[in-house]
């Protein structure tokens, strides 16, 4: 199942969408599919990274995250 999305595109982003779309002679839908796809990867990759588990501190009551981080990050339990 798929939906379709509305989207304003500022005028310089979409410049740079017209440039691609010429140089790689595609659709615009099969590029911004491909360009949305990978973002969405790439923030789920974020979920399991260490890192950013640690940087996801809001509503832990960690307060020293910024001094400490190594702690969080290297130190296991």
């Amino acid at each position: 199942m798929s939906n379709v999305v509305e989207l304003e595109i500022p005028k310089e982003v979409n410049r740079k969408i017209d440039i691609l779309l010429e140089k790689e002679n595609r659709r615009a839908e099969d590029l911004l599919l491909e360009v949305i796809k990978g973002s969405i990867e790439r923030k789920f990759e974020r979920f399991n990274d260490s890192f950013f588990e640690v940087i996801n501190t809001k509503g832990s009551g960690l307060t020293d995250v910024g001094r400490n981080h190594d702690k969080y990050l290297y130190e296991k339990d």
